[in-house]
């Protein structure tokens, strides 16, 4: 997630990450004394990830991924198929 929004990522839990700053900064971030506790970095850290998946969930990202490979890809599909299927003669076995 970090390489696909990098700024997001520093701005959120990047920054605050101090033992690795050093070694892993990129070019134009800033090292930071952490001034959070670890409560307050992992609620950071759920508040990106919920960005993030929501930006895949809404399509935002496909510089990053393919969706088409996703949308063609029928063994993705097969899952929903037995749900549907199982909820079908569960509905038909219950009209009885």
């Amino acid at each position: 997630m970090r390489e696909g929004e990098p700024y997001l990522h520093h701005e959120y839990v990047g920054k605050f990450q101090v033992s690795s700053c050093r070694s892993t900064a990129r070019p134009g971030e800033r090292c930071e004394q952490a001034t959070v506790s670890a409560e307050e970095l992992q609620d950071l850290m759920d508040q990106f990830t919920y960005i993030m998946h929501e930006k895949f969930l809404l399509g935002e990202d496909h510089e990053y991924l393919d969706y088409s490979k996703i949308d063609n890809d029928e063994t993705l599909d097969d899952h929903w198929q037995r749900e549907a299927n199982h909820d079908a003669e569960e509905k038909y076995f219950n009209e009885d």
